[in-house]
């Protein structure tokens, strides 16, 4: 949205309701270049100012598109800024909470700028693309604020370190006294904000977003991790150029071994020019692993699969299991408790887990020191057993191990893993995703405009 129309539109809400307390979410497009900008237009009065350059004299970018992104964010701040004068007037005693934030970055260095991309479903851009399908670092970084417009709630702080935007909603928890029932995750906290709680949380171990291409990137320590989608079907493939078939096939700035993954130094090379992955395999696996343990806390497909997990130890034992998300557990054939947690002890042989969310993976303390979880119908090792904590990925055990009641021959020290699927829920009927979106948006109030134009065909 320009900042401009975004703007107009909320001082008139605040007209309307100029009394009323107010979460405001401002999402803007203010990383894109403005269309003046693309024509070389000027600053807005009072905003001149010398061309913004990077301190990287090395570095190919485009100095056009970093003025327009420029360009953009003056003038931005200039509307917000009238924006919230607007509110005050309008109405000093409302108690208001802005979120200022943008969905992605503008890829600027020549190397991205002219890597080809899939753009889904099945239209391929040999060059030019400006965000979406890369996982780069231009477009995950995106600074956003949140502005307390009343009474002080919490401390000003300013968070340098990666964090996601989802971790707004964790300090307006706090800051109000409210249970928004989130993910029990690091992802929605900053140490920054609360290092005790933080430190306690569910530790993913990387901070990792997604793009529209199912492109995945990953940040931890010096790291930064790019996991591309394999699509060589979306088109003739042998009739495209080379990078374009890499594209398709990969990633266009695979080495020798990795075809669909990158990986990068932040330290040594913070705007990811060389793809180190080939020298440190072993950081490549790890990423991996993370990756998918990530997309089992996170990942809930549209018609809500909840399944039942079953652990058969060979002899009786005490675990702790702990999860991102409430969970509940029974052992020996006893009934499962009303109450979900996210920490529970148990003791036993046969242990049955159940959640009531999406997150698909547990951590269980005090398991025996040698063994392996192997799939209960095939024996297919699924887990390695070891002192301290194991973390268990029920979302990928139970991909690799087929539903049955055959029983595979095991070892003596062996755990016996068996997923059930209990549930499926599905809103409405047909296209499931479609109408579950617009449930959720009808609940809230945004379709009514919608809803008014069907009831006028149908007259």
């Amino acid at each position: 949205q320009h900042p401009a129309a975004l703007v107009r539109r909320f001082n008139t809400w605040i007209s309307e309701h100029p009394n009323d307390d107010a979460l405001n979410i401002v999402w803007f497009s203010a990383t894109h270049e403005t269309t003046d900008a693309k024509r070389g237009g000027g600053y807005a009065p009072g905003r001149a100012a010398p061309p913004f350059q990077l301190d990287a004299p090395k570095l190919k970018y485009s100095q056009a598109i970093l003025d327009g992104i420029w360009r953009n964010l003056l003038e931005t701040v200039d509307h917000l800024q009238g924006l919230i004068a607007h509110a005050r007037e309008a109405s000093p005693s409302a108690d208001r909470v802005w979120f200022f934030g943008t969905d992605h970055g503008r890829n600027f260095t020549r190397r991205s700028m002219t890597q080809p991309v899939w753009l889904p479903p099945d239209h391929v851009v040999n060059r030019g693309s400006s965000h979406c399908c890369m996982a780069s670092f231009e477009e995950t970084h995106t600074p956003f604020a949140l502005l307390y417009d009343g009474g002080a709630r919490v401390t000003p702080a300013q968070v340098d370190a990666p964090t996601s935007t989802v971790a707004f909603w964790r300090v307006l928890e706090r800051a109000f006294g409210v249970d928004l029932q989130l993910p029990n995750t690091r992802t929605f906290d900053s140490p920054v904000l609360d290092g005790e709680s933080y430190a306690a949380r569910w530790d993913e171990g990387i901070l990792a977003s997604a793009g529209n291409a199912g492109s995945i990137r990953a940040v931890a320590d010096r790291w930064a991790f790019r996991s591309l989608l394999i699509r060589p079907q979306v088109a003739p493939i042998f009739g495209r150029p080379a990078a374009t078939q890499k594209v398709l096939t990969g990633s266009a700035n695979r080495g020798s071994y990795f075809l669909a993954e990158e990986l990068y130094d932040r330290e040594s090379d913070p705007f990811e020019q060389r793809n180190v992955a080939d020298a440190n395999e072993q950081t490549v696996l790890e990423f991996r692993r993370k990756v998918a343990d990530w997309l089992a806390v996170y990942y809930d497909p549209p018609n809500h699969p909840r399944y039942e997990y079953s652990l058969s130890f060979p002899e009786p034992v005490e675990l702790t299991f702990s999860a991102p998300q409430p969970i509940r557990v029974g052992a020996d054939g006893a009934a499962l408790p009303e109450a979900a947690a996210l920490r529970v002890t148990a003791k036993g042989r046969q242990f049955v887990l159940q959640s009531a969310e999406g997150a698909s993976i547990v951590d269980i303390e005090g398991a025996p020191s040698a063994g392996l979880v192997r799939c209960q119908a095939t024996g297919l090792p699924l887990e390695v057993l070891g002192s301290g904590k194991v973390r268990l990925n029920l979302a990928l055990a139970r991909t690799n191990c087929v539903s049955s009641e055959r029983q595979a021959a095991l070892g003596p020290t062996d755990v016996a893993f068996r997923a059930k699927l209990v549930e499926e829920s599905l809103v409405g009927t047909g296209s499931g995703m479609t109408q579950e979106l617009v449930e959720g948006l009808r609940s809230w109030g945004y379709v009514r405009d919608l809803d008014q134009a069907h009831r006028s065909k149908q007259r």
